[in-house]
């Protein structure tokens, strides 16, 4: 029990790795249209068969690349 804290892999592995967040920014960068969370999500499953949840999804984006997210829509932060 001592160093049990301590051990490696500990906690779930993502789902999701760093070139299906870049895929999603480049469909945001891309297309003209504003997508909100759970079209997003939908589509990161139907073209990578990655399954997030619209929630987790939303929070990624917002730490990997600073995306603002009023409303549950996604944007590109200005500056």
């Amino acid at each position: 029990m001592e160093g049990l804290w301590e051990l490696p892999g500990r906690g779930g592995k993502p789902k999701w790795s760093e070139q299906d967040i870049m895929f999603l920014e480049e469909c945001l960068k891309k297309e003209p249209r504003t997508y909100n969370s759970i079209q997003l999500a939908q589509k990161l499953e139907s073209d990578r068969q990655i399954k997030l949840s619209s929630d987790r999804l939303r929070r990624i984006l917002a730490k990997s690349a600073g995306w603002s997210t009023p409303s549950g829509e996604l944007r590109k932060k200005r500056g």
